[in-house]
Protein backbone atom coordinates (compact mmCIF):
# COMPACT_ATOMS: atom_id res chain seq x y z
CA UNK A 1 0.00 0.00 0.00
CA UNK A 2 1.45 3.40 -0.97
CA UNK A 3 2.32 5.49 2.09
CA UNK A 4 2.80 2.56 4.49
CA UNK A 5 6.26 1.50 5.65
CA UNK A 6 5.64 -2.24 5.57
CA UNK A 7 2.99 -4.90 4.96
CA UNK A 8 0.11 -4.60 7.43
CA UNK A 9 -1.90 -7.32 9.07
CA UNK A 10 -5.72 -7.18 8.60
CA UNK A 11 -6.29 -5.95 12.15
CA UNK A 12 -4.09 -2.89 11.51
CA UNK A 13 -6.13 -1.24 8.74
CA UNK A 14 -9.53 -0.88 7.13
CA UNK A 15 -10.15 0.10 3.52
CA UNK A 16 -12.78 0.85 0.89
CA UNK A 17 -12.58 1.44 -2.85
CA UNK A 18 -10.69 4.75 -2.64
CA UNK A 19 -8.82 4.99 0.69
CA UNK A 20 -7.46 3.10 3.66
CA UNK A 21 -7.22 3.99 7.33
CA UNK A 22 -4.11 2.87 9.22
CA UNK A 23 -2.59 3.63 12.61
CA UNK A 24 -0.23 6.59 12.81
CA UNK A 25 2.75 4.49 13.79
CA UNK A 26 2.22 2.22 10.77
CA UNK A 27 1.87 5.09 8.32
CA UNK A 28 5.21 6.44 9.52
CA UNK A 29 4.18 10.07 9.06
CA UNK A 30 6.37 10.35 5.98
CA UNK A 31 4.07 11.99 3.49
CA UNK A 32 2.54 15.46 3.53
CA UNK A 33 -0.65 15.72 5.58
CA UNK A 34 -3.73 17.90 5.62
CA UNK A 35 -4.49 18.86 9.21
CA UNK A 36 -8.28 18.62 9.10
CA UNK A 37 -10.42 16.04 7.34
CA UNK A 38 -11.59 16.53 3.78
CA UNK A 39 -14.04 19.42 3.44
CA UNK A 40 -12.93 21.05 6.70
CA UNK A 41 -10.59 23.95 7.53
CA UNK A 42 -9.01 25.32 10.70
CA UNK A 43 -10.59 28.34 12.43
CA UNK A 44 -7.83 28.85 14.99
CA UNK A 45 -9.10 26.43 17.62
CA UNK A 46 -10.90 23.60 15.81
CA UNK A 47 -11.76 22.19 12.38
CA UNK A 48 -14.96 23.56 10.84
CA UNK A 49 -16.88 22.96 7.62
CA UNK A 50 -15.43 24.98 4.73
CA UNK A 51 -15.55 23.11 1.44
CA UNK A 52 -13.98 25.87 -0.68
CA UNK A 53 -10.95 26.61 1.51
CA UNK A 54 -10.41 22.92 2.26
CA UNK A 55 -10.38 22.06 -1.46
CA UNK A 56 -7.81 24.81 -2.11
CA UNK A 57 -5.55 23.49 0.65
CA UNK A 58 -5.84 19.90 -0.61
CA UNK A 59 -5.06 20.95 -4.17
CA UNK A 60 -1.95 22.85 -3.05
CA UNK A 61 -0.79 19.88 -0.97
CA UNK A 62 -1.20 17.47 -3.88
CA UNK A 63 0.86 19.75 -6.10
CA UNK A 64 3.57 19.79 -3.43
CA UNK A 65 3.45 15.98 -3.04
CA UNK A 66 3.84 15.51 -6.81
CA UNK A 67 2.07 12.13 -6.90
CA UNK A 68 2.79 10.98 -3.35
CA UNK A 69 -0.05 10.15 -1.01
CA UNK A 70 -1.52 13.00 1.05
CA UNK A 71 -2.51 11.97 4.54
CA UNK A 72 -4.79 13.53 7.12
CA UNK A 73 -3.85 14.31 10.69
CA UNK A 74 -2.08 16.57 13.12
CA UNK A 75 1.49 16.26 14.38
CA UNK A 76 1.89 14.82 17.86
CA UNK A 77 2.85 17.53 20.38
CA UNK A 78 3.96 17.37 24.00
CA UNK A 79 1.31 17.78 26.67
CA UNK A 80 0.27 21.39 27.12
CA UNK A 81 1.62 22.51 23.75
CA UNK A 82 -0.56 24.11 21.09
CA UNK A 83 -0.42 24.35 17.31
CA UNK A 84 0.99 27.44 15.64
CA UNK A 85 1.55 28.68 12.11
CA UNK A 86 5.12 27.99 11.05
CA UNK A 87 4.88 29.54 7.60
CA UNK A 88 3.06 29.56 4.29
CA UNK A 89 2.93 26.49 2.06
CA UNK A 90 3.33 28.44 -1.19
CA UNK A 91 6.98 28.34 -2.23
CA UNK A 92 7.90 25.51 0.15
CA UNK A 93 9.75 22.39 -1.03
CA UNK A 94 9.20 18.76 -0.03
CA UNK A 95 12.58 17.08 0.52
CA UNK A 96 13.49 13.43 0.72
CA UNK A 97 11.96 11.63 3.67
CA UNK A 98 9.05 14.07 4.00
CA UNK A 99 11.03 17.01 5.39
CA UNK A 100 9.48 20.37 4.47
CA UNK A 101 11.71 23.31 3.59
CA UNK A 102 9.96 26.63 3.95
CA UNK A 103 10.78 29.78 1.99
CA UNK A 104 13.88 30.35 4.09
CA UNK A 105 16.51 27.68 3.36
CA UNK A 106 17.37 27.46 7.05
CA UNK A 107 13.74 26.80 8.06
CA UNK A 108 12.84 23.11 7.87
CA UNK A 109 10.32 20.83 9.54
CA UNK A 110 10.91 17.11 9.89
CA UNK A 111 8.43 14.60 8.50
CA UNK A 112 5.50 14.07 10.84
CA UNK A 113 6.16 17.37 12.62
CA UNK A 114 3.90 19.43 10.35
CA UNK A 115 0.64 19.51 8.46
CA UNK A 116 -0.92 22.06 6.11
CA UNK A 117 -4.36 23.63 6.24
CA UNK A 118 -6.44 26.64 5.29
CA UNK A 119 -6.71 28.93 8.33
CA UNK A 120 -9.61 31.30 8.91
CA UNK A 121 -8.65 34.95 8.57
CA UNK A 122 -5.44 34.21 6.63
CA UNK A 123 -4.87 33.93 2.90
CA UNK A 124 -3.23 30.90 1.34
CA UNK A 125 -2.54 27.50 2.85
CA UNK A 126 -0.56 27.61 6.09
CA UNK A 127 1.93 25.15 7.54
CA UNK A 128 1.06 24.29 11.14
CA UNK A 129 3.31 22.60 13.68
CA UNK A 130 3.70 22.27 17.44
CA UNK A 131 4.45 25.58 19.12
CA UNK A 132 8.17 25.03 19.70
CA UNK A 133 8.82 23.64 16.22
CA UNK A 134 6.84 26.49 14.64
CA UNK A 135 8.93 29.08 16.47
CA UNK A 136 12.22 27.50 15.41
CA UNK A 137 11.06 27.32 11.78
CA UNK A 138 10.17 31.00 11.47
CA UNK A 139 12.71 33.29 9.82
CA UNK A 140 14.72 35.75 11.87
CA UNK A 141 13.10 39.07 12.73
CA UNK A 142 12.68 41.46 9.85
CA UNK A 143 14.16 44.92 9.51
CA UNK A 144 10.71 46.32 10.28
CA UNK A 145 10.70 44.68 13.73
CA UNK A 146 14.22 45.88 14.49
CA UNK A 147 13.36 49.44 13.43
CA UNK A 148 10.13 49.37 15.41
CA UNK A 149 11.87 48.04 18.53
CA UNK A 150 14.60 50.69 18.37
CA UNK A 151 12.01 53.45 17.88
CA UNK A 152 10.00 52.19 20.84
CA UNK A 153 13.11 52.23 23.04
CA UNK A 154 13.80 55.84 22.08
CA UNK A 155 10.16 56.78 22.64
CA UNK A 156 10.17 55.12 26.08
CA UNK A 157 13.27 57.13 27.05
CA UNK A 158 11.53 60.39 26.12
CA UNK A 159 8.42 59.33 28.05
CA UNK A 160 10.63 58.80 31.10
CA UNK A 161 12.01 62.31 30.55
CA UNK A 162 8.43 63.60 30.38
CA UNK A 163 7.68 62.03 33.75
CA UNK A 164 10.86 63.48 35.21
CA UNK A 165 9.98 66.94 33.91
CA UNK A 166 6.56 66.68 35.52
CA UNK A 167 7.92 65.57 38.89
CA UNK A 168 10.39 68.46 38.80
CA UNK A 169 7.43 70.85 39.18
CA UNK A 170 5.97 70.36 42.68
CA UNK A 171 3.51 73.22 42.19
CA UNK A 172 1.81 71.25 39.40
CA UNK A 173 1.25 68.11 41.44
CA UNK A 174 -2.12 69.26 42.73
CA UNK A 175 -3.52 69.74 39.22
CA UNK A 176 -6.02 67.08 38.21
CA UNK A 177 -4.88 67.06 34.59
CA UNK A 178 -1.25 66.62 35.64
CA UNK A 179 -2.15 63.54 37.64
CA UNK A 180 -4.12 62.02 34.78
CA UNK A 181 -1.25 62.82 32.45
CA UNK A 182 1.21 61.10 34.78
CA UNK A 183 -0.85 57.89 34.78
CA UNK A 184 -1.14 58.03 30.99
CA UNK A 185 2.57 58.57 30.36
CA UNK A 186 3.59 55.92 32.90
CA UNK A 187 1.31 53.26 31.38
CA UNK A 188 2.44 54.09 27.84
CA UNK A 189 6.11 54.10 28.85
CA UNK A 190 5.92 50.66 30.51
CA UNK A 191 4.02 49.26 27.53
CA UNK A 192 6.63 50.65 25.11
CA UNK A 193 9.46 49.14 27.17
CA UNK A 194 7.91 45.66 27.09
CA UNK A 195 7.01 45.90 23.40
CA UNK A 196 10.51 47.10 22.49
CA UNK A 197 12.02 44.16 24.40
CA UNK A 198 9.82 41.61 22.61
CA UNK A 199 10.45 43.18 19.19
CA UNK A 200 14.21 43.17 19.65
CA UNK A 201 14.36 39.71 21.27
CA UNK A 202 12.26 38.06 18.56
CA UNK A 203 11.72 34.33 19.07
CA UNK A 204 14.30 34.08 21.85
CA UNK A 205 11.63 34.79 24.50
CA UNK A 206 10.47 31.55 26.22
CA UNK A 207 6.76 30.79 25.60
CA UNK A 208 5.58 31.20 29.26
CA UNK A 209 7.36 34.56 29.58
CA UNK A 210 6.12 35.56 26.12
CA UNK A 211 2.52 34.86 27.18
CA UNK A 212 2.93 36.86 30.41
CA UNK A 213 4.44 39.80 28.51
CA UNK A 214 1.57 39.75 26.01
CA UNK A 215 -1.02 39.94 28.80
CA UNK A 216 0.88 42.78 30.53
CA UNK A 217 1.24 44.75 27.29
CA UNK A 218 -2.46 44.30 26.57
CA UNK A 219 -3.34 45.77 29.97
CA UNK A 220 -0.81 48.63 29.80
CA UNK A 221 -1.70 49.82 26.30
CA UNK A 222 -5.41 49.64 27.04
CA UNK A 223 -4.77 51.62 30.25
CA UNK A 224 -2.90 54.28 28.28
CA UNK A 225 -5.85 54.69 25.93
CA UNK A 226 -8.34 54.80 28.80
CA UNK A 227 -6.27 57.49 30.55
CA UNK A 228 -6.05 59.33 27.23
CA UNK A 229 -9.82 59.24 27.07
CA UNK A 230 -10.01 60.53 30.64
CA UNK A 231 -7.71 63.44 29.81
CA UNK A 232 -9.74 64.33 26.74
CA UNK A 233 -12.93 64.30 28.78
CA UNK A 234 -11.32 66.44 31.46
CA UNK A 235 -10.17 69.00 28.86
CA UNK A 236 -13.62 69.06 27.25
CA UNK A 237 -15.26 69.49 30.65
CA UNK A 238 -12.92 72.39 31.43
CA UNK A 239 -13.66 74.33 28.24
CA UNK A 240 -17.27 73.40 27.64
CA UNK A 241 -18.73 76.68 28.92
CA UNK A 242 -15.77 79.10 28.44
CA UNK A 243 -15.43 79.40 32.20
CA UNK A 244 -12.57 77.12 33.31
CA UNK A 245 -12.43 77.32 37.07
CA UNK A 246 -10.21 75.55 39.57
CA UNK A 247 -11.70 72.77 41.63
CA UNK A 248 -11.54 72.50 45.39
CA UNK A 249 -9.15 69.88 46.71
CA UNK A 250 -12.00 67.61 47.84
CA UNK A 251 -13.76 67.77 44.47
CA UNK A 252 -10.49 67.18 42.65
CA UNK A 253 -9.66 64.12 44.77
CA UNK A 254 -13.14 62.69 44.26
CA UNK A 255 -12.99 63.15 40.50
CA UNK A 256 -9.50 61.62 40.38
CA UNK A 257 -10.77 58.52 42.21
CA UNK A 258 -13.58 58.17 39.67
CA UNK A 259 -11.09 58.55 36.83
CA UNK A 260 -8.81 55.91 38.36
CA UNK A 261 -11.64 53.38 38.73
CA UNK A 262 -12.54 53.93 35.07
CA UNK A 263 -9.05 54.14 33.54
CA UNK A 264 -7.50 51.24 35.48
CA UNK A 265 -10.61 49.13 36.06
CA UNK A 266 -11.80 49.09 32.44
CA UNK A 267 -8.51 47.73 31.02
CA UNK A 268 -8.25 45.28 33.91
CA UNK A 269 -11.68 43.86 33.07
CA UNK A 270 -10.91 43.54 29.33
CA UNK A 271 -7.39 42.13 29.68
CA UNK A 272 -8.44 39.88 32.57
CA UNK A 273 -11.28 38.39 30.53
CA UNK A 274 -8.89 37.84 27.62
CA UNK A 275 -6.34 36.13 29.87
CA UNK A 276 -8.99 33.84 31.38
CA UNK A 277 -10.33 32.87 27.94
CA UNK A 278 -6.79 32.19 26.78
CA UNK A 279 -6.21 29.70 29.60
CA UNK A 280 -9.43 27.71 29.17
CA UNK A 281 -9.01 24.06 28.10
CA UNK A 282 -9.18 23.63 24.30
CA UNK A 283 -12.57 21.87 24.33
CA UNK A 284 -14.28 24.46 26.55
CA UNK A 285 -16.57 27.07 24.93
CA UNK A 286 -15.54 26.37 21.31
CA UNK A 287 -17.70 29.23 20.01
CA UNK A 288 -15.67 31.92 21.80
CA UNK A 289 -12.78 33.65 20.07
CA UNK A 290 -9.65 33.23 22.17
CA UNK A 291 -6.79 35.77 22.06
CA UNK A 292 -4.23 32.94 21.82
CA UNK A 293 -1.38 34.93 23.30
CA UNK A 294 2.19 33.95 22.34
CA UNK A 295 1.17 31.39 19.72
CA UNK A 296 2.86 33.23 16.83
CA UNK A 297 4.51 36.11 18.68
CA UNK A 298 4.33 37.85 22.06
CA UNK A 299 0.99 39.38 21.17
CA UNK A 300 -2.32 38.17 19.76
CA UNK A 301 -2.53 35.29 17.30
CA UNK A 302 -4.02 36.97 14.22
CA UNK A 303 -5.99 39.88 12.81
CA UNK A 304 -9.36 38.81 14.17
CA UNK A 305 -8.04 38.44 17.72
CA UNK A 306 -6.34 41.84 17.58
CA UNK A 307 -9.50 43.46 16.23
CA UNK A 308 -11.80 42.04 18.92
CA UNK A 309 -9.59 42.42 21.97
CA UNK A 310 -7.50 45.51 21.18
CA UNK A 311 -8.23 47.60 18.09
CA UNK A 312 -11.99 47.35 18.68
CA UNK A 313 -11.94 48.96 22.17
CA UNK A 314 -9.18 51.35 21.10
CA UNK A 315 -11.16 52.42 18.04
CA UNK A 316 -14.19 53.25 20.16
CA UNK A 317 -12.04 55.34 22.53
CA UNK A 318 -10.37 57.17 19.64
CA UNK A 319 -13.74 58.04 18.12
CA UNK A 320 -14.92 59.42 21.47
CA UNK A 321 -11.65 61.37 21.78
CA UNK A 322 -12.10 62.77 18.28
CA UNK A 323 -15.64 63.93 19.10
CA UNK A 324 -14.38 65.60 22.30
CA UNK A 325 -11.51 67.21 20.39
CA UNK A 326 -13.85 68.60 17.71
CA UNK A 327 -16.20 69.96 20.35
CA UNK A 328 -13.37 71.57 22.34
CA UNK A 329 -11.72 73.07 19.27
CA UNK A 330 -15.04 74.51 18.14
CA UNK A 331 -15.54 76.11 21.55
CA UNK A 332 -12.09 77.70 21.39
CA UNK A 333 -12.03 78.83 17.76
CA UNK A 334 -15.65 79.73 17.10
CA UNK A 335 -16.53 81.04 20.51
CA UNK A 336 -13.69 82.21 22.70
CA UNK A 337 -11.35 83.45 19.98
CA UNK A 338 -14.00 85.85 18.67
CA UNK A 339 -14.25 87.64 21.96
CA UNK A 340 -12.82 91.12 22.06
CA UNK A 341 -10.77 90.41 25.17
CA UNK A 342 -8.93 87.53 23.49
CA UNK A 343 -7.08 89.28 20.70
CA UNK A 344 -3.39 89.38 21.63
CA UNK A 345 -0.86 87.25 19.81
CA UNK A 346 0.38 85.62 23.01
CA UNK A 347 -3.11 84.49 23.96
CA UNK A 348 -3.76 83.10 20.50
CA UNK A 349 -0.46 81.23 20.75
CA UNK A 350 -1.45 79.85 24.16
CA UNK A 351 -4.77 78.60 22.85
CA UNK A 352 -3.03 77.20 19.78
CA UNK A 353 -0.75 75.21 22.06
CA UNK A 354 -3.83 73.83 23.76
CA UNK A 355 -5.18 72.59 20.43
CA UNK A 356 -1.78 71.15 19.45
CA UNK A 357 -1.62 69.34 22.77
CA UNK A 358 -5.07 67.92 22.18
CA UNK A 359 -4.11 66.60 18.75
CA UNK A 360 -1.00 64.84 20.01
CA UNK A 361 -2.50 63.56 23.25
CA UNK A 362 -5.55 62.15 21.45
CA UNK A 363 -3.44 59.65 19.61
CA UNK A 364 -3.06 60.69 15.98
CA UNK A 365 0.05 58.52 15.82
CA UNK A 366 -1.92 55.49 16.96
CA UNK A 367 -4.43 56.16 14.20
CA UNK A 368 -1.63 55.82 11.66
CA UNK A 369 -0.72 52.43 13.12
CA UNK A 370 -4.33 51.25 12.88
CA UNK A 371 -4.38 52.28 9.20
CA UNK A 372 -1.20 50.31 8.50
CA UNK A 373 -2.67 47.25 10.23
CA UNK A 374 -5.99 47.46 8.36
CA UNK A 375 -4.57 48.21 4.91
CA UNK A 376 -1.84 45.57 4.94
CA UNK A 377 0.50 45.33 1.96
CA UNK A 378 4.31 45.14 1.78
CA UNK A 379 6.14 45.89 5.03
CA UNK A 380 8.35 48.62 3.57
CA UNK A 381 5.27 50.69 2.68
CA UNK A 382 4.46 51.16 6.35
CA UNK A 383 7.93 51.87 7.77
CA UNK A 384 7.05 55.56 8.14
CA UNK A 385 3.80 54.95 10.05
CA UNK A 386 5.44 52.34 12.28
CA UNK A 387 8.27 54.72 13.12
CA UNK A 388 5.79 57.55 13.72
CA UNK A 389 3.88 55.40 16.19
CA UNK A 390 7.05 54.12 17.86
CA UNK A 391 8.37 57.66 18.37
CA UNK A 392 5.14 58.89 19.92
CA UNK A 393 7.00 59.39 23.19
CA UNK A 394 9.26 61.98 21.52
CA UNK A 395 6.27 64.04 20.38
CA UNK A 396 4.60 63.78 23.78
CA UNK A 397 7.82 65.04 25.40
CA UNK A 398 8.01 68.01 23.01
CA UNK A 399 4.41 68.99 23.75
CA UNK A 400 4.09 68.11 27.43
CA UNK A 401 7.55 67.81 28.97
CA UNK A 402 9.46 70.48 27.06
CA UNK A 403 7.69 73.51 28.55
CA UNK A 404 9.07 76.87 29.80
CA UNK A 405 8.19 76.14 33.41
CA UNK A 406 10.02 72.79 33.19
CA UNK A 407 13.12 74.51 31.87
CA UNK A 408 12.83 77.10 34.63
CA UNK A 409 12.77 74.33 37.23
CA UNK A 410 15.86 72.73 35.68
CA UNK A 411 17.66 76.09 35.71
CA UNK A 412 16.84 76.54 39.40
CA UNK A 413 18.12 73.03 40.14
CA UNK A 414 21.33 73.72 38.22
CA UNK A 415 21.76 77.04 40.01
CA UNK A 416 21.31 75.33 43.37
CA UNK A 417 23.98 72.74 42.49
CA UNK A 418 26.37 75.47 41.40
CA UNK A 419 25.73 77.37 44.63
CA UNK A 420 26.65 74.29 46.69
CA UNK A 421 29.82 73.69 44.67
CA UNK A 422 33.11 74.48 46.54
CA UNK A 423 34.30 78.01 45.87
CA UNK A 424 31.10 79.03 44.12
CA UNK A 425 29.60 82.40 44.97
CA UNK A 426 26.14 82.39 46.45
CA UNK A 427 23.56 83.85 44.16
CA UNK A 428 19.84 84.06 43.93
CA UNK A 429 17.60 82.68 41.21
CA UNK A 430 14.69 84.88 42.11
CA UNK A 431 14.81 86.39 38.62
CA UNK A 432 13.41 83.11 37.34
CA UNK A 433 9.68 82.56 37.57
CA UNK A 434 8.52 80.32 40.36
CA UNK A 435 6.73 77.05 39.71
CA UNK A 436 3.40 78.55 40.57
CA UNK A 437 4.03 81.56 38.37
CA UNK A 438 5.02 79.38 35.44
CA UNK A 439 1.92 77.30 35.76
CA UNK A 440 -0.53 80.15 35.92
CA UNK A 441 1.35 82.52 33.60
CA UNK A 442 0.79 85.40 35.99
CA UNK A 443 3.18 87.62 37.94
CA UNK A 444 2.72 89.38 41.19
CA UNK A 445 2.14 93.14 40.94
CA UNK A 446 5.13 95.06 42.33
CA UNK A 447 3.02 98.02 43.38
CA UNK A 448 -0.30 98.15 45.23
CA UNK A 449 -1.78 100.37 42.52
CA UNK A 450 -4.19 98.49 40.25
CA UNK A 451 -3.05 98.37 36.61
CA UNK A 452 -5.33 99.59 33.85
CA UNK A 453 -8.14 97.33 32.71
CA UNK A 454 -6.51 96.86 29.31
CA UNK A 455 -3.40 95.52 31.01
CA UNK A 456 -5.12 92.87 33.11
CA UNK A 457 -7.64 91.66 30.52
CA UNK A 458 -5.22 89.36 28.70
CA UNK A 459 -4.02 87.81 32.01
CA UNK A 460 -7.47 86.32 32.63
CA UNK A 461 -7.53 84.00 29.66
CA UNK A 462 -4.35 81.85 29.59
CA UNK A 463 -6.18 78.58 30.11
CA UNK A 464 -3.51 76.26 28.77
CA UNK A 465 -2.41 75.15 32.21
CA UNK A 466 -5.97 74.48 33.31
CA UNK A 467 -6.27 71.72 30.73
Amino acid sequence: MRGATSALSPDRFCADAVAALVCVEDAGGRGPSKCCAEGRAFDGSRCVEDETRAAEALHELRELANGSAVGVGWPSCTEGSTYAVAGILSGARLLDGGTLQLNSESSTLEAGAWCAEAVAGETGTRVLACEEEARSARPAQTARHALYGAGLAVGAAFLAATLAAGFALPAAHHALHWRCQTHYVAALMLGDVLLAATQLAGDRVPPPLCRALAVCMHFLFLSAFFWLNTMCFNIWWTFRDFRPTSLERGQEACRLRVYMVYAWGGPLAVSGAAALLDRLPPGTAPGLLRPRFAVQRCWFYGDMEILVYFFGPVGVLLLVNLALFISTTRQLTCGLWRRDEVKSTSERAALGRVCAKLVVVMGVTWGADVVSWAAGGPEYVWYATDLLNALQGVFIFLVVGCQPHAWAALKRAAAALCARAPGAQAHSSSHLPSCGESLTHTTAAPAPAAPPASAIAPARVPMETVC
